[in-house]
């Protein structure tokens, strides 16, 4: 019997919303690859400049003794993701214990998903881009502080995650799909450049800012919009 390939790309996609669409029309100023794959519809090999090789996904504990320490790592967003994720660290070990994460909510809808699951017990790093909403979590009486950023703090985020082991929960789906798919930038010759692409890393940088409480001496830290971290 005849065979045939049925090709489509974002642009056969009535569904997809304008900000998603410029966010793939963007990845081809980012990364050759990634641009092939979800602009174009090509086959590639999307961990060639894989930035997390150090993690695996596997049940772990919710039982915060297990634990010499937890907090949540938050990013704000409303068309790409808002993602806050429940992380542990025991010695080398950052495990990614939970994680909320969905599209489209105000923010007070984000933290009543938030406080659902009961991640607004512990400390809370988030993007400091959005001070507002910081500042929401803390009149709720949550203890919530603006993640630094600044010259090479991404880098240094990374940097930080790559010396440790890192394990994530089987539940925390978001967050185990993002971090295969996480790679540096390249150009079409193969140059590969000291920074991740920009593109399905809500959790990531949650991650990131969550681990500041360990990367960053607290003397380090700086005051944003009144709330002091």
């Amino acid at each position: 019997t005849p065979t045939f390939i049925l090709k489509t790309t974002y642009k056969d996609n009535f569904w997809l919303d304008e900000q998603y669409k410029r966010t793939i029309e963007s990845l081809q100023f980012q990364d050759a690859v990634f641009y092939n794959v979800y602009g174009r519809g090509e086959w590639g090999v999307l961990d060639k400049n894989r930035i997390f090789s150090n993690y695996s996904v596997e049940a772990s504990s919710t039982k915060p003794d297990d634990y010499d320490d937890i907090c949540v790592g938050v990013d704000f967003g409303f068309n790409h993701a808002s993602a806050a994720l429940l992380i542990g660290k025991k010695g080398n070990v950052i495990t990614v214990i939970g994680e909320v994460y969905a599209k489209g909510l105000t923010n007070t809808e984000f933290m009543n998903k938030i406080e659902a699951v009961h991640f607004h017990n512990y400390p809370i790093i988030a993007d400091c881009a959005e001070p507002d909403r910081i500042k929401d979590m803390v009149n709720r009486g949550w203890n919530a502080k603006p993640a630094r950023k600044g010259a090479h703090s991404v880098k240094h985020g990374i940097d930080f995650l790559r010396t440790h082991i890192i394990k994530i929960d089987g539940s925390a789906v978001n967050t185990a799909r993002e971090i295969r798919q996480y790679q540096y930038k390249s150009d079409k010759n193969g140059n590969v450049f000291d920074e991740p692409v920009n593109f399905a890393d809500d959790t990531m940088a949650a991650l990131r800012y969550g681990c500041e409480r360990w990367r960053v001496p607290s003397g380090q830290m700086k005051v944003l919009s009144g709330l002091r971290f």
